[in-house]
């Protein structure tokens, strides 16, 4: 499947398949049309959060929220530039919604989050 910024789009066979491993997965719902998702992509690619001791344990990919909206339904996800971070399917983390002004904030709420799960 197409990548944004290096992140694999996936669909919704691939993520209920990564929600039930042991490895903590980031999903990032996304649409083309929303420039808050483009902007939480951009600003993800371009981090350091999922590099190091994470990178092995850790997966993350794109559902496109436009397309897949059942998917965003079923983690209760209504509406684009969005993230959930779960593992065995256990929500440990959402966020609804990505402004700028929430970067610095977000970034440390990630790391809190996967450390916590490894």
């Amino acid at each position: 499947m197409n990548g944004k910024n290096g992140f694999p789009v996936w669909d919704s066979a691939t993520l209920s398949q990564l929600a039930q491993s042991d490895k903590v997965v980031m999903v990032i719902f996304w649409a083309d049309y929303c420039p808050y998702s483009q902007s939480l992509v951009e600003y993800l690619a371009s981090s350091d959060l999922l590099t190091g001791k994470i990178a092995d344990r850790f997966v993350v990919g794109i559902i496109d929220n436009s397309q897949l909206q059942e998917v965003g339904c079923q983690y209760e996800i209504g509406s684009t530039a969005s993230l959930v971070i779960m593992r065995q399917r256990e929500i440990l983390y959402s966020e609804l919604g990505f402004p700028p002004y929430k970067k610095l904030w977000l970034a440390q709420k990630i790391r809190e989050v996967v450390e916590a799960a490894l």
